[in-house]
């Protein structure tokens, strides 16, 4: 009898083990692997359903920037309005007793202007240099005029000197970048 009760407690522990080894672990490593997965695509869809939640704001959002794209891009210059700047850069000049002499864009840079189909992401330049006559005074309060227009964008050259035939006016050279940009009333 106790051959039979070791023949029959062995083979128990063995298909316990078979049973352990072949059923319950693979079954525990899919469901482990599974909890993993489900807890992986919970965290997904809760994201999901941020990013569903932000859409209509990221859809306002870009609704605003392209107005105020198509906002900027109508304040662009066209071709014609440059000539509108040299009469705003003339009055100024006049206004602080400054006689404009000159005013030089480079011809290349009207050339290149005129060819070029403007892309409207990107903003355009235009290089202006002016040759003044009057005095210091008037010089340096059209300059600052000038740096706090809404179109300028830095100065190139500026070179002051003397006229020999006329002692009480000088001579200026004025060079500066210029945002091709609508001309807004300054408040």
């Amino acid at each position: 009898m106790s051959r039979t009760v070791l023949t029959y407690s062995a083979t128990l522990v063995i298909l316990a083990s078979l049973w352990f080894f072949g059923v319950y672990v693979p079954y525990q490593k899919d469901h482990d692997r599974m909890t993993t997965e489900i807890k992986k695509a919970e965290s997904q869809l809760a994201d999901f359903q941020n990013t569903i939640s932000e859409l209509p704001r990221f859809i306002e959002r870009h609704h605003n920037l392209l107005s105020l794209k198509a906002d900027l891009n109508s304040k662009l210059y066209t071709k014609n309005d440059v000539l509108r700047l040299f009469d705003a850069l003339r009055l100024e000049a006049s206004r602080k007793n400054v006689d404009v002499v000159e005013i030089t864009p480079p011809v290349e840079e009207l050339l290149y202007l005129n060819t070029i189909i403007p892309d409207s992401s990107k903003p355009q330049f235009l290089n202006i240099g002016l040759k003044l006559e009057g005095g210091f005074i008037g010089f340096g309060q059209f300059i600052e005029e000038i740096e706090h227009a809404n179109y300028f964008r830095g100065v190139n050259t500026c070179k002051v000197y003397r006229r020999d035939d006329d002692k009480t006016k000088i001579t200026m050279q004025f060079g500066f970048k210029a945002l091709l940009g609508s001309l807004r009333e300054e408040t």
